[in-house]
């Protein structure tokens, strides 16, 4: 017969321990019973009802810990290594793969704290910590589960931070999962809310967190570590995010499914291969931070995939991508061959893309509507750079360039030259130039030129302060007939060019059909009148300011109000959109 000691605290329903109920506490012992008889010591059958457990050993668990009906403060003394000194850890040795460590069931404002969940690659548990709904008017229903805090845990693997790897867990540094999931939302009824996560820590599992479908609620995470998963985050919920970082996620950090709604404010992701996946009906708003495309070749060349199904919403602020050396790669692809189906990408002050990152085709789908709304800085890129001196002087490919215009340099150094103090990447400005072919880089923007050594670098991207184009891209499905006025929308929803930004004049060729490729504001040269515009893209905006008296002829390419020429003079200003191939409509004019 087994004898549990009682405590003055387990008397007066205070604090108590696994100790208190015959836990060892070694970290080898398997412990489940006498932790379970520590949470079922505060459960009171069909009611809310609190306790403290506090944990001051590590222990062993063969099955679920199950907090039912509790609000109940589980706390250690701080997730560490395994052989650290001021730390607490629960270890798996359980064998049933559909079992979590923790289950959190029909509770509120139940407290896990300063603790590290260790599972097995072996034989992995569902979750580290798992929230659960039950039917509505089951025995085990009488709530929601609601309010809850997860504090400074640390949910996964080994890895650097465990000095030395203890015995028997090589695979877990190289490739072994401990866990299914590190913390899963899921159930049979819509009622895991308002929880809040902060400073947690999720390391190789096979999804880090998993919200379901059915789990409506608004859920928060704070200071949120998730590396070394398959996927980071997946979720066909509403959460809310700050200050995360994700790093070597081997598919994506974030997997957005039907009824995904997730807001992240600062966010940073490192080497992992895909930054999001968007399934149908996800939504992804982030406000600042980046994905870093290095180290190659983890990195797939794609940082968002929204060609998975319909109705995705993607909006970036103040978001960039580093070293992006993948330019004509779909970085952002939203290419879908499904019907009726809506992609939005948006966003303000979004670097390091690159016109030729954007896949929005839609030609393989009826009736879509697919819009971008960008705002794309540093979207130009310089060609042709060749180092012409020892004091910072470069020459290019012709273009446009301005004094205090800023300049990236990102890629790794090859061919001959260099730049003094250079990293990947780097920014600096131009102190001199003749406007076209030639400038001088300092790295303040009046700042002393660089020191450099003459000749023509390799592996390098310089890309220049701009704004790209807003525009959207519409197609019907080939060999099908729309209307452009009623089967899609072909009218850009905004173009923002933002005061306080560099703008690039591009000169049109002096013919009757200049090439306007990759051009958004335009001067026109020469007199000869123009017939159309060609070498545009579908869903482009252009802008033709007139510097010498020309005629815009209205005709099969270009329609113009009131199907009459436009002769335009010095200073006028007309504004097109390009409809579908070869065809450009007129949006609005002005007359000086």
């Amino acid at each position: 017969m087994s004898i549990t000691k009682v405590s003055y605290s387990m008397i007066e329903g205070r604090m108590v321990t696994p100790e208190d109920f015959g836990a060892v506490g070694d970290g080898v012992t398997d412990d489940t019973v006498a932790i379970q008889a520590a949470i079922d010591h505060f459960t009171i059958a069909n009611q809310i009802n609190g306790g403290i457990i506090y944990l001051p050993n590590n222990y062993v668990i063969s099955n679920t810990l199950t907090f039912l009906n509790s609000s109940i403060d589980f706390y250690g003394q701080g997730f560490g290594a395994q052989q650290g000194g001021a730390n607490t850890f629960i270890k798996w040795m359980g064998t049933d793969p559909n079992a979590p460590m923790i289950r959190i069931q029909s509770s509120r404002a139940v407290k896990i704290r300063n603790l590290r969940l260790i599972g097995n690659t072996t034989n992995k548990p569902q979750a580290g910590i798992n929230f659960f709904v039950d039917n509505p008017g089951s025995p085990t229903d009488i709530s929601q589960n609601s309010f809850h805090r997860v504090e400074n845990v640390w949910i996964g693997g080994y890895d650097g931070n465990d000095q030395p790897t203890p015995a028997g867990t090589a695979s877990d540094v190289n490739v072994g999962k401990q866990f299914t999931f590190g913390i899963l939302y899921n159930g049979d009824n819509t009622g895991n809310n308002y929880d809040i996560f902060t400073n947690v820590r999720i390391s190789r599992c096979n999804n880090g967190i998993g919200l379901a479908t059915n789990q409506f609620g608004q859920n928060e995470f704070h200071g949120l570590w998730v590396n070394f998963c398959d996927y980071g985050f997946t979720t066909s919920a509403p959460a809310i995010g700050y200050d995360w970082f994700f790093d070597n996620n081997t598919v994506a950090d974030i997997l957005i499914g039907l009824d995904g709604r997730l807001q992240i404010y600062e966010f940073a992701s490192e080497a992992s291969y895909q930054l999001a996946a968007m399934t149908t009906g996800g939504r992804l708003t982030i406000y600042g931070g980046g994905f870093s495309t290095y180290p190659a070749p983890i990195f797939s060349g794609t940082v968002i995939d929204a060609s998975g199904g319909n109705n995705c919403v993607v909006t970036l602020n103040d978001f960039e991508v580093y070293r992006n050396g993948y330019v004509g790669a779909p970085t952002f692809n939203f290419s879908s061959a499904n019907d009726f189906s809506t992609k939005v990408f948006n966003g303000k002050n979004v670097r390091g893309v690159f016109p030729e990152n954007l896949n929005i085709n839609t030609s393989s789908g009826n009736f879509q509507k697919n819009i971008v709304d960008l705002q794309l800085v540093n979207a130009n890129q310089l060609t042709g750079v060749v180092i012409t001196s020892a004091t910072g002087d470069f020459s290019c490919n012709a273009t446009t360039l301005v004094i205090g215009q800023p300049v990236q340099i990102s890629g790794t150094f090859g061919g001959t030259g260099s730049i003094a103090g250079y990293v990947n990447s780097s920014n600096y400005y131009i102190t001199a130039t003749n406007g076209s072919t030639t400038f001088t880089l300092s790295t303040a923007p009046n700042g002393v030129p660089l020191t450099t050594t003459a000749g023509t670098p390799t592996g390098l991207f310089y890309s220049y302060t701009g704004v790209f184009q807003i525009y959207n891209t519409l197609g019907p499905k080939v060999g099908v007939v729309e209307s452009v006025s009623t089967a899609r929308y072909d009218i850009p929803t905004n173009l923002n060019l933002q005061q306080g930004l560099f703008y690039s004049f591009n000169t049109l060729a002096a013919t009757a059909t200049p090439s306007v490729a990759n051009f958004i504001m335009c001067n026109t040269s020469g007199t000869t009148a123009i017939t159309n515009f060609t070498n545009g893209t579908t869903g482009q905006v252009i802008i033709v300011l007139a510097t010498a008296s020309i005629t815009i002829t209205n005709g099969a390419s270009i329609q113009l109000a009131g199907a009459a020429n436009f002769a335009m003079t010095n200073l006028d200003v007309l504004t097109l959109v390009q409809i579908s191939s070869n065809l450009w409509r007129e949006v609005s004019r002005s007359v000086n």
